[in-house]
């Protein structure tokens, strides 16, 4: 039996990126092809670092800790953010493809459904092959 939904709420946001792929490819055991993957990030894209520079965000993060972005030098996990280019990277790492990005609110765009960025994700195929 696999997994037809796999689902996190702000769990990415507080993980080193090789954890996360970690994290993916030991969940990945348990699905298919088929099963959806959404997870929720903080996702610096052009949008979110112009919203920062002019301080229309909630929290900026303005710490760099290994490519990871975050407003802690002391606890850089309390609340991390990934560079666009990062999130995607971690992904292909963990052998996904990425169906969908809905963007939260906490960038300063209009969004009443989410706060952070919603990544849906799929098993990559290769050739027509999981």
């Amino acid at each position: 039996s696999t997994l037809d939904l796999q689902f996190t709420n702000s769990v990415f946001t507080h993980m080193w990126p090789d954890d996360i792929v970690d994290a993916l490819k030991a969940i990945n055991a348990f699905t298919d092809r088929e099963t959806v993957f959404v997870n929720t990030w903080e996702i610096v894209d052009e949008f979110a670092e112009r919203a920062m520079e002019n301080g229309h965000v909630h929290r900026k993060y303005t710490i760099e800790v290994d490519g990871v972005l975050t407003y802690s030098h002391s606890n850089p996990l309390s609340g991390a953010a990934y560079r666009l280019g990062l999130m995607e990277d971690v992904y292909r790492r963990a052998g996904h493809e990425i169906v969908e990005i809905r963007f939260g609110s906490w960038s300063g765009r209009e969004n009443n459904v989410t706060y952070q960025d919603i990544v849906v994700s799929k098993l990559a195929t290769v050739d027509g092959h999981t």
